[in-house]
């Protein structure tokens, strides 16, 4: 059987990320993520007791069912472990927002007086064309996604369930012989993954970034020194890089 791999994964706070794979050892990542659960408090009012661990069924097929991981700035989504044998962490900062003003806003006709003059005027098509269409039709202000971790895992691992630890803050993905395990950092913004007999992994653009307008990423890799580095670089709006 192979050893088990570890990965460390870091966003920046700028537009970009690194995946670091040591063979044998553990992977990092990060997502600001708010989950809520009815937690069953210890009887000694400690951490939660496993009775109130969220465990999940596989394969997971959306992001939005997934694992929720975080340290409040940093997170991450984890799914996936369908017949492709992929397991993975969509990943987001707080901070990666694309601040640019619809444009409509600011301008002369655009202001509260006006609002309250259509309306006064009965003039409901001309309040929706000004105030509403931009909201449908602008894609931008918006949160920023950050990209997407996928763990392609040996054929020979099938994932049975997904499993949050809420004591101790931890991701179990199940698999029938062996078992996934990851965590967030809560003092910086990195995660570990130790990820048995992995086949392969790599980083995935949000293809929502084209619908702002944004180019195309800039990948790259490195194992100079004793340890392949993956990286995902993504040029955005004002600057942000």
């Amino acid at each position: 059987m192979e050893s088990p791999k570890f990965f460390h994964t870091r966003m920046l706070s700028s537009f970009s990320g690194r995946l670091s794979v040591f063979p044998g050892r553990k992977v990092a990542f990060g997502l600001a993520l708010c989950a809520l659960f009815a937690v069953r408090p210890s009887p000694m009012g400690g951490q939660p007791v496993a009775a109130s661990d969220l465990r999940l069924a596989a394969p997971i097929a959306t992001w939005d069912e997934a694992i929720p991981l975080g340290n409040g700035l940093l997170g991450g989504l984890l799914w996936g472990g369908g017949a492709d044998h992929r397991i993975n962490l969509s990943l987001d900062r707080g901070d990666l927002w694309d601040l640019r003003a619809a444009a409509p806003f600011g301008s002369a006709d655009y202001r509260y007086g006006d609002i309250i003059r259509l309306v006064r005027e009965r003039k409901g098509d001309s309040l929706r064309v000004r105030f509403d269409d931009p909201y449908d039709n602008i894609a931008y202000p918006t949160k920023i996604p950050g990209g997407r971790i996928v763990f392609s895992l040996a054929p020979s691992r099938t994932a049975r369930s997904f499993d949050l630890s809420l004591a101790h803050a931890e991701s179990l993905v199940r698999l029938d012989s062996g078992v996934m395990q990851g965590f967030f950092s809560a003092i910086d913004t990195v995660s570990l993954f130790r990820v048995p007999d992995l086949d392969s992994v790599s980083i995935v653009r949000p293809s929502s970034l084209d619908k702002l307008g944004y180019g195309g990423a800039t990948f790259g890799a490195d194992s100079s020194r004793g340890r392949l580095e993956r990286w995902m670089v993504q040029s955005a709006a004002l600057g942000l890089t």
